[in-house]
Order: C-alpha cells, then sequence, then structure tokens
C-alpha cells in the first residue's frame, strides 16, 4: 500500500513512498520513476477502469468499516486542517462504523515528499476554489458564510 496524499490531479498527487507497507526501501532513482508512475501513470489501461476500481475499493473498506472490521484503512479526499490553504485533502484514514473516525493528517514526510506536497498545495487550493465556485458550495457553506462577516 502506497499512501497518496494531496489531491487527485496530477500536480497535486503525492505518493508518500516512505510510509509504503510493508516498508521497502527503495533508492533515489527508483523513488523518482515509482512517483513519476503514480502522479502520471503510462498505463494502457482506460482510466475509466482505474476510476471504477478505485471507487469499488473504498466503498468494500467503507462497508468492512461500518460493519465494525478493525484496521480499515484508506486515502481519502476529505475536509481538512491540516494545511491552511487546503480545506479539504486527500490523507491517510481510518474508517469505522461512522464512516471516516480517524484522520491521520499528514505523515512525517521526507524532504522530497515535503517538497512535493508544498508545490501542490497551492495547485490543490485554486482546484478547490474553483470547485467550490462551480458548486456553489461557497456559498452554501454556513461556516464560509460567517467568515465573510
Amino acid at each position: 500500500m502506497v499512501p497518496v496524499i494531496g489531491g487527485y490531479s496530477e500536480e497535486t498527487r503525492v505518493p508518500v513512498l516512505s510510509q509504503v507497507q510493508p516498508n521497502v526501501q527503495f533508492s533515489d532513482e527508483q523513488i523518482a520513476q515509482i512517483t513519476a508512475n503514480i502522479r502520471k501513470p503510462k498505463q494502457k489501461t482506460p482510466s475509466g477502469f482505474l476510476a471504477a476500481f478505485a471507487i469499488s475499493r473504498f466503498v468494500i473498506s467503507l462497508v468492512k468499516g461500518i460493519r465494525g472490521h478493525k484496521d480499515v484503512f484508506e486515502c481519502a479526499y476529505v475536509p481538512s486542517k491540516v494545511h491552511p490553504e487546503a480545506k479539504y485533502l486527500t490523507t491517510l484514514v481510518q474508517l469505522g462504523i461512522h464512516g471516516v473516525s480517524k484522520n491521520f493528517g499528514l505523515q512525517e514526510l521526507t524532504d522530497y515528499e515535503q517538497c512535493m506536497f508544498d508545490n501542490a498545495v497551492t495547485c490543490l487550493a485554486a482546484d478547490i476554489t474553483k470547485g467550490e465556485t462551480y458548486t456553489g458550495t461557497e456559498s452554501q457553506c454556513p461556516r464560509a458564510k460567517k467568515e465573510k462577516i
């Protein structure tokens, strides 16, 4: 399992290879290649298939958590206070009977991972703003209304 934090887009996706389970040590060259493949896969499989697979995996994990299975972990795009510029962020979460039972936020990152994350936040904040504008979420969020006063 490779935790991937940040966002969904190529620019905001940050694989955290230092937290791979089971623990594996990679060379700098391997880290660069694996990171590039995760951020921008060179795939022959249609992206819709991969998205369907990811959604199916998450739903199965969510059902396991709701049914009381212990130790159900996934990376999920959730509301977050990890970074002041990112209201939402993909982080490692534990799923339980009420959905997300624990958000682990940012785990310890290597300098390389931290640099990727810092670069991703600007794009991610812009993506969040675009999404809120498109969906009208900003104007419907009670917290946002209070902050504008």
